[in-house]
């Protein structure tokens, strides 16, 4: 073969020229090992450590491969692959594959990156470090790997899955005026510890009206931002005077670099009252026993603690009432609302409270009455005063489960029985005029000598029948209805008769016996019943019928129109005796203390014409039904001509004077 012809001198320095030209691109290459760019992921929060996003951590992860320095840009140059990797700990040799083998053909081109591998959700830690890199093996067949990505995967929030976050620590005693004086910011509140706090951990402070359950609606919070390092955080003086006085409930959320979201706190509470606060609390009053002792007739009218005024009211205080005997821890009665209501306040004391303080003594008890103000649930007081309570009773035990007390009514008292003289039971008949009847009773459990047993025909006491007991066994006790109790009731189809039992002639309290009805139709002539006026459209004795509408100067009460009386053959000079008597309720006969019995000289024209009794004044005889029953009570009216043996029939009417315009009785406002 024959050796090539030589260069000529032009070729020959041109191909030096080449080969001077390539090694100066090549003379300063020194190629040594390296890594390939470490790749990305997705839903990094903090690029400085590569904290993840917790959202990121609930699927798979995207992991962003970049372009690799030698891209093969000829499709005859075949194909390039890629394998992920993964460590737990970064270490040398501790990296695994994961995921598939994954191949790309030839071209690969800088347009066709980042290429996004998924790395798969199951093994992603729930909470720790983890490592992604990739091997990349080229077109030759030679395999290098990126550098690693470090990644922070935390799913667990602040405190734990489980823990819940202690209160925040709040001010001592109640925010008010000078506390803010002193804290012009607001509210210092210190946020409990944490052991794992991390720079970057941010919180939510939340100021509510309402106890927070941990899924509620908490609006915007009053303050958040990131941790502060002494954990200080302030509920801004606007915040807390727009929210005015009360007690509030602040809690909190805290929430890492992965935006883990913590338990909601313990709320913590803190009492806030505003503006000048109550001072100059005047003791209570129990006005029934300003006597010198409550008993068991005051009960039954319904007992109340008055509050007088004190300095600095606010609409939305409440009066807190204790009534504690000396044997017992004492019973906290509803808070009562001020409101704009006008002092004194009346606080009822339930019936239920008065029985289990008094409990089982048999005399005088003698029990603190107090009360306190509550703004919001910061109190002023208390202040107290000592009554002395009797509740003791003699006769049958009452149930233990008294659901009738102070009702004066004793189950163990049976009904008495009564026989007109004609002979016959629980009826008095015509053949019975100008008769007395018999009353009979059997003598009753725990009777002893010396109690005092008085009956009453009609709710009128029959005097000459008081029995002191003088013996306690034996044949039922008969006692004498004279006559003159008959014709006074009048004839009633339920005429009620009933007895009592009292320790001593002194004794206060009593108990009444259940009661007989008698079908009493024993007086040969009942003039007709009045007729009550000024009735509301329903019927009722109320508020409206205080006013006489032909008299405008006339002063508040109930009127009665009393029928003409000619045909009894009356003249002028003869008197009319007239009775007004209340019962409480729609049902049975306990009465109300408001009793008015009034004699009056008629006239020519009262006795041809009839007239308007009036029943006054309020305040004595109708004022107090409201104290007693409230919602409902029944007015009775009868009239008799004493010497005559005439009775009338009773007029009957529903009376209630609760008037919702005052939120308790009638407004005296003429209309």
């Amino acid at each position: 073969m024959k050796d090539s012809a030589p260069l000529s001198d032009s070729r020959s320095k041109a191909e030096e020229a080449r080969k001077r030209y390539l090694k100066s691109k090549t003379a300063n290459l020194q190629p040594s090992p390296k890594s390939l760019n470490a790749p990305d992921v997705k839903g990094i929060v903090d690029p400085s450590d590569g904290t993840l996003h917790r959202d990121a951590l609930t699927q798979a992860l995207e992991v962003r491969i970049p372009p690799w320095p030698i891209l093969p840009d000829d499709p005859e140059l075949g194909w390039e692959e890629l394998q992920l990797e993964f460590s737990l700990t970064g270490a040398d040799g501790s990296f695994k594959d994961i995921g598939p083998l994954e191949q790309y053909d030839a071209p690969i081109l800088p347009g066709d990156f980042p290429i996004l591998l998924s790395f798969p959700q199951r093994d992603i830690p729930v909470n720790g470090e983890l490592w992604i890199r990739y091997k990349h093996i080229d077109y030759l067949g030679s395999e290098s790997w990126s550098a690693a990505i470090k990644l922070i995967c935390d799913s667990i929030p602040p405190w734990g899955e489980q823990v819940v976050p202690d209160p925040v620590q709040l001010p001592p005693g109640h925010i008010n005026e000078s506390y803010l004086a002193s804290h012009p910011g607001g509210i210092e509140v210190i946020l409990p510890p944490r052991a794992d706090e991390q720079p970057g951990d941010t919180f939510k402070l939340y100021y509510l009206e309402k106890w927070p359950e941990e899924q509620s609606e908490f609006g915007t919070p009053v303050a958040e931002g990131p941790v502060p390092a002494d954990r200080k955080v302030i509920i801004s003086v606007e915040k807390v005077r727009e929210k005015g006085d009360g007690r509030f409930f602040v809690t909190f959320f805290e929430f890492d670099k992965a935006t883990n979201k913590s338990r909601m706190a313990y709320p913590g509470s803190v009492d806030v009252v505003l503006g000048d606060e109550p001072e100059d609390l005047q003791p209570p009053e129990v006005f029934l026993a300003l006597d010198g002792i409550l008993d068991l007739k005051d009960a039954q009218c319904g007992v109340t603690v008055d509050i007088r005024e004190y300095k600095n009211r606010g609409m939305r205080d409440t009066i807190e009432v204790t009534w504690k005997s000396a044997t017992s821890a004492g019973s906290v009665l509803r808070p009562e609302p001020v409101g704009s209501r006008p002092f004194p306040i009346s606080v009822p004391v339930p019936p239920e409270v008065l029985r289990k303080e008094y409990g089982t003594s048999t005399g005088i008890e003698v029990t603190n009455v107090s009360y306190r103000i509550l703004r919001g649930e910061v109190p002023y007081g208390p202040v107290d005063d000592d009554i002395n309570v009797d509740f003791s009773y003699v006769g049958p035990e009452r149930p233990e489960e008294d659901l009738e007390w102070p009702t004066p009514i004793n189950p163990g008292l049976n009904a008495p029985e009564i026989t007109s003289d004609s002979g016959q039971s629980n009826k008095l008949v015509r053949a019975d005029a100008g008769k007395d009847a018999t009353l009979s009773f059997a003598l009753y459990e725990r009777i002893e000598l010396g109690h005092v047993v008085d009956f009453y025909w009609n709710g009128t006491l029959v005097e000459e029948a008081t029995w002191v007991v003088d013996r306690v066994t034996g044949a039922p006790k008969v006692v004498t209805i004279l006559w003159k109790y008959i014709l006074a009731a009048g004839n009633n189809p339920r005429l009620p008769v009933h007895y009592t039992v009292r320790a001593e002639a002194d004794a206060l309290n009593e108990q009444e016996s259940e009661r007989q009805y008698v079908d009493a139709d024993a007086v040969t002539i009942t003039p007709d019943a009045g007729e009550f006026e000024g009735l509301t459209s329903k019927g009722w004795l109320g508020c409206s019928s205080l006013w006489d509408p032909d008299d405008s100067t006339a002063a508040p009460a109930f009127r009665i129109r009393i029928p003409a009386s000619a045909q009894y053959n009356l003249v002028p000079g003869n008197e009319i005796t007239l009775e007004w008597t209340v019962v409480e309720g729609l049902s049975g006969e306990v009465p109300i203390a408001v009793d008015k019995r009034e004699t009056l000289t008629l006239n020519q024209e009262m006795i041809d014409d009839g007239f308007v009794w009036k029943i006054q004044p309020y305040a004595d005889h109708i004022l107090p039904i409201y104290a007693q029953s409230p919602l409902a009570a029944r007015g009775r009216v009868k009239y008799s001509f004493p010497g005559k043996g005439l009775v009338s029939a009773p007029a009957e009417n529903k009376v209630s004077i609760g008037d919702n315009g005052t939120g308790n009785t009638c407004d005296l406002t003429r209309p």
